[in-house]
């Protein structure tokens, strides 16, 4: 309620800052799982990541994990560093308790099949068909199975 209204919202905003502030990096993303595990995809330069300063993401660390998210309406995983199986349990576990505090009841995460993040999650979670990637090739040397991306690489994120 304090969210969707507008006499409300700057308390909101206040607080919400107030319950991520412990958790908050000072960065403006992470580097893209899908090409540090050897596939090719967007590249995160420094220009890529000021870029994406358009939407109001962060970067989060629970445990030992490295999450770049999105909170603006549900809590949106565009990417995670060091998410394995040994500590998702407990990433998921503090992810879900910060979307408890913040009034949020629904995480997202959307990534391309084939990655260690998609195998990751859809062995704890049941997966979903989400956006479909359309590719014209115009000679690239980079098979189209090769690319992969998550949810950060895409615009509305």
């Amino acid at each position: 309620l304090f969210k969707k209204t507008r006499l409300f919202n700057g308390i909101y905003k206040s607080y919400s800052r107030l319950v991520l502030r412990k958790k908050m990096l000072p960065e403006n993303g992470v580097a893209n799982s899908a090409t540090r595990d050897g596939f090719a995809g967007v590249s995160r330069s420094a220009v890529f990541l000021s870029y994406k300063t358009y939407s109001p993401t962060m970067v989060i660390r629970i445990a030992d994990a490295t999450i770049w998210i999105n909170s603006k309406n549900d809590i949106w995983i565009g990417d995670m560093e060091n998410g394995t199986e040994a500590n998702f349990k407990t990433v998921m576990s503090g992810l879900k308790r910060t979307a408890w505090w913040l009034g949020i009841r629904q995480i997202q995460f959307h990534c391309s099949p084939g990655t260690p993040l998609y195998q990751l999650f859809a062995k704890h979670f049941p997966e979903s068909p989400s956006y479909p990637v359309l590719f014209q090739d115009f000679g690239s040397p980079i098979p189209p199975e090769k690319i992969k991306f998550t949810f950060s690489d895409i615009d509305i994120f």
